[in-house]
């Protein structure tokens, strides 16, 4: 009897510890388990769309690109004064405003090829006036050589300074740093026989 009491009492002790030891104790993770189906889930951001083709430049609106008008320029000289003051070149463009609408602070794309030009060295923005039914591009000047002032003056026309940043995996994104007036513009990329032009409201 006495045998049988103290097994007894052996196994009741050896309850009440293994009760013990399986109680969660307050302010410890150690019967806490982690639902690794909660967790939240990687979100891939997505691309921005980008230019397939080299060779255009795009409006980027509301994140979409619109292709600007494009365009290969005459090139004219006039006569000023019947040339007793001297002679003006511009380049032409048909029609006296673009179908394309920007805001005065607006951003463009262009797709580059990797190892090409510096697109800061090769892309330009100009003013164009607009005069009858067309749109002109001062791109040099002669002077009366009877009068003093003989002088060639030749450039690329006017330039607006732009601002340049990576877009994408293949792409260049530029702007203004200042709004646009209205008025008629021109982009032009070295190498592109055509120019891509646009109108500001």
């Amino acid at each position: 009897m006495k045998q049988f009491f103290v097994v007894f009492l052996i196994g009741a002790l050896l309850l009440v510890i293994g009760n013990a030891q399986t109680k969660e104790v307050p302010g410890s993770d150690v019967t806490k388990s982690t639902d690794v189906t909660s967790a939240t889930p990687h979100v891939v951001k997505p691309a921005v769309e980008e230019p397939d083709y080299g060779g255009r430049v795009y409006l980027l609106l509301d994140s979409k690109l619109v292709k600007l008008e494009s365009q290969q320029p005459s090139a004219e000289a006039k006569l000023k004064m019947l040339g007793f003051k001297g002679q003006k070149s511009t380049l032409n463009f048909k029609g006296p405003a673009s179908s394309v609408r920007a805001k005065g602070v607006s951003e463009f794309v262009l797709r580059v090829d990797p190892g090409g030009l510096d697109p800061e060295v090769i892309v330009r923005l100009s003013p164009l006036k607009s005069e009858k039914n067309e749109r002109l591009l001062a791109v040099g000047q002669v002077g009366n050589p009877f009068g003093g002032d003989a002088g060639a003056k030749a450039g690329r026309g006017e330039t607006i300074p732009l601002t340049f940043a990576k877009y994408g995996d293949h792409s260049v994104r530029f702007s203004t740093s200042s709004p646009l007036p209205k008025g008629e513009y021109v982009i032009v990329v070295e190498g592109i026989q055509v120019n891509f032009l646009f109108g500001v409201d």
